[in-house]
């Protein structure tokens, strides 16, 4: 007894099906839906290189389909160093460069305006770049 190409693509997706319930791989899904269409392909008659071709594809549509959806959206750091943004700092002493060191939340930061030379007074954190804040003026 021959068993059909088509039955033996879909006895595979049922089998990378199976497995990535186990293992909670989303990437065996895309394998699972990919072996379904080389299925579909095998019952409709076409050759082993269009099955094979089919299954390739749609895997690797599945991939990167799948890498896209999971892809932060936003990164955990970012909404952290948003948590500085729109604090108030005092500035006391500019340094030559124009640059500045301000206290903010108990410890020394090194101070820079977005635009122009900071100058003694009350400022906004704009961001958090690196290790410096970069503030703008209140009056802004």
């Amino acid at each position: 007894m021959a068993v059909s190409p088509a039955v033996i693509w879909f006895v595979l997706a049922l089998a990378a099906a199976g497995v990535e319930m186990m293992i909670g791989s989303v990437y065996l899904l895309a394998v699972a839906v990919a072996a379904a269409a080389a299925g579909a392909v095998a019952w409709f008659g076409l050759t082993l290189s269009w099955q094979l071709a089919v299954c390739a594809l749609t895997t690797l549509l599945g991939a990167v389909l799948i890498r896209m959806r999971r892809r932060p959206q936003n990164d955990p750091a970012d909404e952290l160093m948003a948590l500085d943004a729109g604090r108030h700092v005092t500035v006391a002493d500019v340094a030559d460069d124009g640059t500045a060191v301000v206290q903010y939340r108990g410890a020394p930061w090194t101070a820079r305006a977005e635009t122009g030379r900071l100058q003694p007074g009350i400022w906004r954190i704009l961001r958090v770049d690196g290790t410096q804040l970069v503030l703008t003026s209140v009056t802004q």
